[in-house]
């Protein structure tokens, strides 16, 4: 009677009665019709494990066609997930010189370190640390210097890639407080109240890191003036390592200060400026020529560097020093080619020969 029920659900259905019996398992098959749709509820003997196996594998193969379209299209691009400053004018922050006799010594190091947050926070800067300058600079103290030797601007631009130096002094930093009394006293009760006055004021200037010119000079003032009963000390008891300042009549006024120039910076660097300075300062360098004439730079999207974009590329003949100075004054150069940037990583290029030949390791790549 199961072999003749069988049968009569193979033949309904188009089973061969081998495929019912293959490997000698006996299947019971029932049909349930919806619609157009069909299901076939198939029960088997030790036929459990099969089934876990075929869902395994039907869901590994669905994870590969999710995620296989998205891996070839980041390939295809020729770029890896860049940082989020790239392309961004790099920018270094020196420490403010400390003009006024009193105070405390730290505030052109507090000064510099508001100033790096507030252009950070521009998000228009790819601002440099300043123990990536010590690197550099050794232990030259800036504060007592008045200006950075070109020779040092040149090496910040060129082995950290900074495009724009800051350097500031501070020309003004009081706190004056005085007890004001009024002569409307009741029965020898005097009617009176504690004023605050803060003023800073600081010069800074934008240098060309590559060239050492400076591209602005800018003054700025801020004064901050408050009332209380709890207004009393000197200049000397502010400090930007206490924490906690911006209530005080001086931190008020510094803050006000910084705002103001990083108002002043962002509208003198503008788009337009930044991209001339993007182009003209570029400098970089050939690591490798690849046998299949591919070249390797050591630039990447930290520097600008985006896939498509041409650059030149030279070799330097000769660097000319001044006999009485021994400062570099600049290289005499020659023209190799021209490449084209291919893929993008973070710190080096990738590019092909578009014309030119002779390519070396060392050669100088501008744009």
């Amino acid at each position: 009677m199961a072999e003749r029920e069988t049968d009569a659900h193979c033949e309904e259905h188009g089973f061969e009665r081998e495929t019912a019996e293959h490997h000698g398992t006996n299947f019971k098959a029932g049909v349930k019709a919806q619609g157009t749709r069909s299901s076939v509820r198939i029960k088997s003997v030790g036929g459990k494990n099969m089934v876990q196996r075929l869902g395994i594998s039907l869901a590994i193969i669905a994870i590969l066609l999710i995620f296989a379209p998205a891996n070839i299209s980041a390939e295809s691009n020729g770029v890896s997930s860049g940082s989020p400053t790239a392309g961004l004018l790099r920018v270094a922050v020196l420490d403010f010189e400390n003009k006024v006799p009193a105070g405390q010594n730290d505030i052109g190091w507090g000064m510099a370190e508001m100033l790096i947050r507030e252009l950070k926070k521009t998000g228009r800067y790819q601002v440099l640390e300043r123990a990536a300058l010590a690197e550099i600079l050794g232990e030259q103290d800036f504060t007592q210097s008045g200006r950075v030797q070109r020779g040092q601007q040149l090496a910040i631009g060129k082995v950290k890639g900074a495009q724009v130096l800051i350097k500031g002094a501070i020309t003004e930093f009081s706190y004056d407080v005085q007890d004001r009394n009024f002569g409307l006293g009741y029965r020898g009760i005097g009617i009176g109240f504690t004023e605050a006055k803060a003023r800073v004021a600081a010069d800074i200037r934008l240098i060309d890191a590559m060239t050492g010119e400076i591209i602005e000079t800018m003054d700025e003032a801020a004064d901050v003036k408050a009332t209380g009963a709890q207004l009393a000390g000197t200049v000397n008891d502010f400090s930007f390592s206490a924490g906690g300042n911006n209530n005080h009549p001086l931190g008020q006024a510094v803050r006000q200060l910084i705002d103001r120039m990083v108002n002043r910076i962002s509208n003198r660097l503008d788009t337009k400026t930044i991209e001339v300075m993007m182009t003209q300062n570029f400098e970089g360098s050939v690591v490798k020529v690849n046998e299949d004439k591919t070249i390797v730079i050591n630039r990447g999207f930290s520097d600008g560097v985006k896939t498509g974009e041409r650059l030149n590329v030279n070799r330097i003949i000769e660097t000319l020093i001044d006999p009485e100075t021994n400062e570099v004054l600049g290289t005499e150069k020659t023209a190799i080619g021209i490449i084209e940037i291919t893929n993008v990583e973070e710190k080096w290029s990738k590019a092909i020969i578009v014309s030119g030949s002779g390519f070396q390791r060392g050669d100088n790549v501008t744009r």
